[in-house]
């Protein structure tokens, strides 16, 4: 089993969300270095780079091997998001989960920064 760090469209509630329904939630989480969330404008979407600015919000979903393989091909893993172990608080505890950063180059003009590690 896989743990992974959902920050986006994958969270409870959203349009992805489906994707996790066989999944078991293990809590709200939040990374536990700081790195920063960007917004496109166009399409909505969500991107975490690699730039210190504040902790990430989201949650923390333990999958079994064929969700993980079919997020990774939602993702676009390894070339549009790559995925890397990070260290994460959920209840209180340390657990480490994989996260999916934005691989590719971004124009600034279609991106935003998020004020805050909640999307």
């Amino acid at each position: 089993m896989n743990k992974i760090f959902v920050y986006g469209t994958l969270k409870s509630g959203y349009h992805n969300d489906g994707f996790l329904a066989k999944a078991r939630f293990l809590g709200e989480a939040m990374t536990m270095k700081d790195f920063t969330l960007l917004t496109n404008h166009y399409t909505g979407l969500p991107y975490v780079i690699k730039e210190a600015s504040y902790p990430i919000e989201g949650e923390l979903y333990e999958v079994d091997e064929w969700t993980f393989m079919t997020i990774d091909n939602l993702e676009g893993h390894p070339h549009f998001y790559c995925r890397e172990l990070v260290d994460l608080e959920v209840n209180n505890k340390k657990e480490r989960g994989w996260l999916y950063f934005l691989m590719q180059d971004y124009d600034n003009r279609d991106v935003r920064k998020n004020p805050t590690g909640r999307w």
